[in-house]
């Protein structure tokens, strides 16, 4: 299973690229957006689904790639802990208003991981391949990028070359 630091390096190379993608370095704002202090794209990370059997802890994987955004400096990230959802509902309430284009994501980060592997020789390989997409508003795909982490280790799951299942 991925590690620690398998998590902080895919995000990492993840976000690296992320953010030197023409969507985030070359971003304006939509015609209806309120004016914003930095000008930076808001980014909603959605859904990341575990696609294998394992328990691969989605939230390492998904908080060290809001970290890695964040430090870059050219997203601004959508908060979604139970205090900022309630603080835009009494603002919208307040306002006697709606939610608006403005108060929305300009991109959705979202993705998957998932899990092969192949024995040969009494070893058996693993590789979880980390698959992210950024979306716009308009569901269309601006970015996507696949990362793998590959995993070796003895198969304890053959005898005398013939495999148990």
């Amino acid at each position: 299973m991925p590690t620690v630091g398998d998590y902080k390096e895919v995000a990492s190379k993840t976000a690296g690229e992320l953010i030197t993608h023409e969507a985030i370095t070359k971003f304006v704002p939509p015609h209806d957006a309120i004016p914003r202090p930095n000008g930076l794209p808001r980014v909603d990370i959605g859904v990341i689904r575990n696609a294998t059997r394992d328990r691969v802890i989605i939230e390492q994987f998904a908080e060290r790639a809001m970290e890695a955004l964040l430090d870059s400096g050219q997203v601004t990230l959508v908060a979604h802990d139970r205090a900022a959802v309630e603080a835009n509902g009494l603002d919208v309430f307040l306002a006697d208003g709606k939610i608006t284009l403005s108060d929305q994501a300009d991109y959705y980060l979202e993705g998957a991981i998932s899990r092969v592997e192949s024995r040969a020789g009494g070893w058996l390989d693993v590789t979880y391949t980390f698959m992210l997409r950024l979306n716009d508003r308009n569901r269309s795909q601006l970015w996507k990028r696949n990362h793998d982490i590959s995993k070796r280790g003895k198969d304890y799951k053959q005898r005398g070359g013939i495999s148990v299942f």
